[in-house]
């Protein structure tokens, strides 16, 4: 199974039942290809339900319920296990579609090209499709994808399984649903990018860490970093860089410097950042890869 054959088994389906196909299904299929590739390929993974409906600009659950239950009835999607609610992980697997089709699609593409060649004299160049190699970069980035998926549970749990204690604490510190969420979400993107979270003896124990932590720090973060330029956010990693590779400052800035379907850079899409975390365990995921290749 690779992209490229995923990729060719979607459209060739896609255009023998247009009346099935709708936006939606072929966006959420490429944005699990995507993930499960960051991930490694992953025979099965967590396909969290607020992190794609933010990748493909859907609103509404059960606008992605629906897509997603599509696709497992298509047999493109295989459900592993499905989530609790929508505040959790579905668990999935990509399915090797083989199902036959006549190629239709490959009949209209070389009546389209005949048409094409017989209208004009000059010549076409084929688009190929990028192959996916696994480098240096993507095994840095797919490190990323998994502390982010595990931001995200952990946050879906505080807030979705501890209701009873959130409510506690955000009356005892006088705090607005949306500010608690805020310092869920400051707390959980913290320690785990500081690397806290292998402390927690359990989920509950994150729980217990929290209610410690905000005792502490109650007050609701200032998020100036959301009004960064990209100028500005390269200039704060060229000043806290030091002597860090230009390469490495360069693939950082890259993949965090992203849009988002938000339209802003994929940096600011977090609740909390601090750049010089961030940039350590970049460099400590690169160099575990180095070490991997070495041995």
């Amino acid at each position: 199974m690779n992209v490229f054959e995923l990729s060719r088994n979607f459209w060739d389906w896609s255009f023998e039942n247009p009346d099935k196909i709708k936006p939606i299904h072929s966006a959420m299929y490429f944005f699990a290809i995507e993930h499960c590739n960051r991930l490694g390929w992953k025979e099965k993974f967590g396909f969290p339900t607020s992190m794609v409906m933010d990748a493909i600009g859907v609103k509404s659950y059960n606008t992605f319920i629906s897509a997603l239950n599509d696709l497992v009835k298509y047999g493109f999607i295989k459900m592993i296990e499905k989530s609790k609610n929508q505040y959790s992980a579905n668990i999935i697997a990509l399915s090797n579609f083989d199902k036959a089709l006549d190629k239709a699609l490959d009949k209209a593409l070389i009546k389209h090209g005949t048409k094409q060649s017989e209208s004009t004299v000059q010549s076409i160049d084929s688009i190929d499709k990028q192959i996916y190699k696994y480098t240096n970069i993507q095994s840095v980035v797919e490190d990323v994808a998994v502390e982010n998926q595990k931001i995200s549970e952990f946050k879906n749990f505080l807030k979705t399984e501890k209701q009873i204690q959130m409510d506690r604490l955000r009356m005892a510190h006088k705090l607005s649903e949306t500010d608690l969420d805020k310092k869920i979400d400051e707390f959980v993107e913290k320690k785990v990018s500081w690397g806290d979270d292998d402390k927690w003896v359990s989920t509950n124990d994150m729980a217990k860490n929290f209610e410690f932590w905000l005792n502490k720090f109650p007050k609701i973060p200032i998020e100036s970093f959301r009004n960064w330029t990209k100028q500005e956010f390269f200039n704060e990693i060229t000043a806290i860089a030091g002597n860090v590779a230009k390469e490495t400052k360069q693939d950082f800035f890259n993949h965090y410097s992203q849009p988002t379907p938000e339209n802003e850079m994929l940096f600011q899409s977090y609740k909390a950042w601090d750049t010089k975390t961030r940039l350590r365990k970049w460099i400590e995921s690169n160099k575990k890869f180095q070490n991997a290749r070495v041995s």
